[in-house]
């Protein structure tokens, strides 16, 4: 109570000059300096977190002719460096930030995550005010970061979804910009000239167009101080700012097609339609469309298409934009099944809402889901921060809870009126065009004017806070009980008060053995994918309704050995939830229809994978360094083929067998994170599994170290314009071993850090050649097998250059070894990701986890950082040297490389 009354009485009290207080709702808090920079507070003492977020309003929308794609480039750009910072990246790394940039069609946003700390908010909120104002453009970095951002272009162009949908955008927007995707178009990113990037620059990296947001826990005083010492000295522009764009979207006058052919994928069919902006009073209704036809397995067009088996996966995206925008719904056929009926299904749902309109049951399940997605939002202070770009780009951040309340009073009539205005054949890109006598269009209102709507809103009360919490191995262990239930399944509890009571739980169960787990590995997977698709007493349907109602986020996933599944929701809905996912676990109903549905789901995607350079290349780099090359083993790696014919070949009567023999809690983990009471939480956790066991026993499979056949394979992926690049090798090394520290830094200067280690730096920052590039330390729990994987995406005519790039910077690093420059950067970045992971409760409840598997301590991630915090520079390079044969990697290359010359 204390502390909520100190944090409202800091958001009621008048800001310090040159500080203008704003509206504040719910908690956040705006304010605004002279310059015209607005300024959002979103305090939260219970996160031991900070998140910065610089949103400047420009996006894709504001691009002119031969600027497709600048929007995203500056983005890039703004990684570089400024005046005052001579490398951005390295200065992230130092804060060991979780940090990135996005754009949009409305709005560039920056953003970063880190331990809280006032030197690093300060220096954080200096650097975003170095890049709004003070970026260093030069024609010599947008050379190397036009090649990365053409790459990041290419990569999309292997997605044939991705693809078909930048066509229906395109065919769909005569004039307005949102018909452009952001990525741009490519001879604009090669060819624009530095001169237009820095005309666009002093056009909207402005202050009076830019929003500040500061989410989680800082002082507000000091936090003040360091934007007016940083932002408030940033002159107000004297260039006038356009209040928005002019071009306005003329109404539909008939049916728009548009067809893509390319290699690989399997069909794909998509309907569109002009839609309002997100202020228009209708912009809801389309929202809760988005649920009542797109979801799973409740909506209408799952029911149409995926349950007669016409399709194989469905789903609808809304884009509600700060002008008028669009929605759409895809269809993913099997290779085999026929596109007519599926045509026709997809077309009678979407326009046949006249005659066959939502039921209540239909509205107010779509309304619980979407309101669900609002409060696990703004339970987390973090994720608020980032969010709010999203609205405030829309026109105005307050639009995310007038957004809430609009669904809240949504009625049936309501719905069908928004889909009957929009939803119409004149409106619909899709399809061919067909002349129409008397043409029925649909007139799409203009973005709304805010300001009469929200000049008295206040909201809410503002969510309720947690406390400051200590995320230090040391306070970890001294607040964590570590028990054991009855039956064997051990439990590891910490309780302590967060932002809207939320707890996160994870609860594993560890199953069979190397023999009985032999050839049982498509069962297993199947199982735990089955297990939220009805029980004994629930229907799938009931299931999903019912965790909806519940505002739990609950999530699945199999594993070779075990099965895991992470709760997010509330205190008071905990224990319901419990149960819930404890019948799920004890007693699927495993349903030959829905077994049906997941198998062609499952087979769909397996299909989707066969030609996707990424997807492929990892498990081909996978398959070269496991240890298991028997098939039928269960820790063998499957191809695609492996997996499309597991799939076909699996029987329903397999899953409820694995069920019945390998099922039980007794080598099984619970931990739990948040806020709950651990006495209710043991005794129930007591007599949901305390004495449920599986026939079989588990024993863990050991993974011995053995040396690899050293391959260098080249997989060809006909018509797609990237390409994968994967290189490893193994060694004998476990996490407890005294190495691993040094292998742990060594792995983060090779390929760590914030795209700043050597080999990203190498392949990405000065040769341009990747817009994804890094290494990987994968070293055992248990046993002495270890692994540094790198990897890097790239034009298949660039090849070459990145294999002998990655090689050679392996071979320097070995040889040569890294800087005390490097060593004390990877060092910084690398502590500061360790505490970071420390202070996400999801991310703590895993550590927790792995620690009751291997009787460890937080005890053990203490002595883990300190001697991160003491090792000598020549110690890291020996370990590196000791354990890495640069001239034993492995390489696989997938791609389209019949174009180029063939790799060797």
């Amino acid at each position: 109570m204390l502390l909520a009354s100190l944090l409202a009485l800091s958001i009621s009290a008048a800001p310090p000059k040159p500080f203008v207080a704003g509206p504040s709702v719910e908690g956040i808090s705006e304010y605004s300096l002279p310059n015209g920079l607005k300024v959002l507070f979103v305090p939260d003492a219970s996160k031991p977190t900070v998140t910065v977020n610089l949103t400047v309003f420009v996006g894709s929308r504001h691009e002119n002719y031969g600027e497709k794609g600048m929007a995203h480039l500056f983005e890039h750009m703004l990684f570089k460096k400024t005046k005052k910072f001579a490398d951005v990246k390295q200065e992230l790394t130092k804060l060991g930030a979780d940090a990135n940039g996005t754009t949009w069609f409305d709005r560039t946003n920056y953003y970063e995550s880190f331990p809280a700390d006032d030197g690093k908010l300060a220096l954080a909120i200096e650097l975003e005010s170095q890049r709004l104002r003070h970026a260093i453009i030069s024609r010599e970095q947008l050379a190397t970061e036009m090649t990365v951002v053409r790459n990041e272009f290419e990569m999309g162009e292997n997605h044939p979804e991705g693809v078909l949908e930048e066509r229906l955008m395109s065919a769909a927007f005569q004039w307005h910009n949102y018909g452009n995707t952001t990525i741009g178009a490519k001879s604009d990113i090669e060819k624009v000239p530095n001169e237009r990037l820095l005309a666009f620059y002093e056009q909207y990296y402005q202050p009076d167009n830019a929003m500040l947001i500061i989410a989680g826990k800082f002082d507000e005083a000091k936090t003040f101080k360091v934007i007016a010492d940083t932002f408030g000295k940033l002159p107000k522009p004297k260039r006038a700012l356009p209040p928005s764009t002019y071009t306005d979207e003329p109404v539909h006058d008939g049916e728009v097609s548009v067809t893509v052919r390319r290699v690989g994928g399997t069909p794909l069919l998509m309907a569109g339609y002009h839609i309002p902006a997100a202020s228009d009073p209708d912009a809801p209704a389309i929202d809760l469309l988005d649920k009542v036809l797109g979801d799973s397995p409740s909506g209408r067009l799952y029911k149409e298409l995926v349950e007669p088996k016409k399709a194989a996966r469905v789903g609808c995206t809304s884009y509600t934009l700060r002008e008028p925008g669009y929605f759409y719904c895809h269809v993913q056929l099997n290779a085999k099944d026929a596109v007519g009926p599926a045509r026709d299904g997809l077309l009678n749902v979407m326009e046949g809402l006249a005659k066959k309109p939502p039921t209540k049951e239909e509205v107010d399940r779509a309304k619980s889901a979407i309101l669900k997605q609002f409060e696990l939002l703004l339970n987390s202070s973090d994720r608020v921060g980032i969010f709010l770009s999203e609205f405030a780009s829309a026109g105005d951040w307050r639009l995310m809870f007038l957004s809430r309340d609009r669904v809240e009073a949504l009625t049936v009539d309501d719905v069908v009126r928004v889909a009957n205005k929009y939803f119409k054949a004149s409106n619909r890109t899709l399809g061919e065009y067909v002349p129409t006598e008397k043409p029925d269009r649909a007139e799409v209102s203009p973005a709304a004017d805010l300001t009469p709507v929200l000049k008295n809103y206040t909201g809410r009360a503002a969510m309720a806070q947690g406390e400051a919490f200590d995320v230090s191995p040391k306070n970890i262990d001294a607040r964590t009980t570590r028990t054991a239930l009855s039956g064997g399944m051990k439990l590891a509890l910490l309780p302590k008060k967060t932002r809207g009571e939320t707890v996160a739980v994870t609860l594993q169960l560890k199953l069979g053995s190397e023999k009985t787990l032999t050839g049982q590995r498509a069962a297993g997977d199947f199982v735990g994918r089955m297990l939220l698709r009805g029980t004994k007493t629930k229907t799938r349907q009931q299931i999903k309704d019912a965790l909806d109602a519940l505002k739990a986020g609950v999530r699945v996933q199999p594993g070779a050995q075990g099965v895991t599944v992470t709760i997010e929701v509330r205190r008071p809905q905990l224990k319901e939830t419990l149960d819930l996912v404890a019948e799920c676990l004890k007693s699927p109903a495993f349903d030959a229809k829905e077994f049906e549905q997941l198998r062609r789901e499952a087979l769909a995607n397996y299909e989707q994978q066969k030609d996707d350079p990424q997807a492929v290349g990892f498990i081909g780099l996978q398959r070269v360094l496991s240890p298991f090359q028997t098939k039928g083993h269960p820790l063998y790696v499957p191809s695609v083929p492996d997996l499309i014919a597991d799939a076909t070949a699996l029987k329903l009567d397999d899953l409820k067998a694995y069920h019945s023999k390998f099922y039980g809690a007794q080598a099984g983990y619970a931990v739990a994170v948040g806020d709950f009471d651990a006495k209710d939480v043991q005794a129930q956790l007591e007599a949901l599994f305390g004495s449920w066991k599986a026939s079989e026993p588990f024993v863990r499979i050991p993974v011995p170290f053995q040396p690899l056949e050293q391959k260098n394979a080249t997989i060809e992926t006909p018509d797609k314009k990237m390409a994968f690049f994967g290189s490893g090798t193994n060694f004998k090394l476990k996490e407890s071993d005294p190495d691993f520290p040094a292998m742990l830094l060594a792995d983060y200067m090779l390929g760590g850090g914030f795209l700043n280690g050597r080999v990203p730096q190498r392949l990405r920052e000065r040769e341009g050649l990747s817009y994804g590039a890094g290494t990987m330390l994968r070293a055992g729990t248990h046993d002495d097998f270890a692994a540094v994987i790198g990897y890097a995406i790239y034009a298949p005519q660039n090849v070459e250059k990145v294999e002998k790039g990655f090689a050679e910077e392996v071979a320097l690093a070995v040889e040569k070894g890294f800087t005390e420059t490097e060593l004390k950067l990877a060092r910084e970045g690398l502590l500061k990701q360790l505490e970071q992971g420390r202070s996400e409760d999801a991310s703590l409840a895993g550590d927790l986890l792995q620690q009751l598997d291997l009787n460890r301590t937080a005890a053990f991630d203490q002595q883990l950082e300190d001697r991160l915090r003491a090792l000598p520079l020549a110690e890291v390079n020996a370990a590196l040297k000791k354990y890495v044969d640069a001239k034993k990697f492995s390489v696989v290359k997938v791609g389209d490389f019949k174009q180029v010359v063939a790799p060797k």
